[in-house]
């Protein structure tokens, strides 16, 4: 969606400063810095302990300071299993990691705790 009543999205306002950008792409990469270089490893780390320090100071101004502690422990090789679990369907997440058979994403990546009934 590229406008929602009148409002233009924010992916509206990326497509537009991708177009508007001088040149052509040097390279295959999909994704690419500024100034059309690759995005390595330590880019992302970057950008990812950046976003995480913000989020984590979001939630401590908003006084929620167990979920800061969370935020501060993630880490950037959570992301795969995270999304891994948030999927119930085991085959769907299968085919998002790319995995040829179901076992080695429930062994491996899947951590959703088995479902119980309280004793009380």
């Amino acid at each position: 969606m590229l406008e929602t009543n009148g409002a233009v999205s924010e992916l509206a306002n990326v497509i537009e400063r991708i177009q508007s950008r001088s040149g052509r792409a040097n390279g295959s990469h999909l994704i690419t810095l500024a100034n059309g270089g690759q995005v390595k490893q330590h880019h992302l780390r970057l950008r990812f302990d950046a976003a995480r320090a913000m989020a984590a100071q979001a939630a401590t101004d908003a006084n929620k300071k167990d979920l800061a502690k969370r935020i501060k422990q993630f880490q950037f090789r959570d992301i795969r299993a995270k999304s891994a679990s948030e999927i119930s369907d085991m085959k769907a997440a299968s085919e998002l990691l790319g995995h040829t058979e179901e076992e080695i994403t429930d062994r491996v990546y899947r951590r959703i705790g088995q479902a119980v009934t309280p004793t009380r």
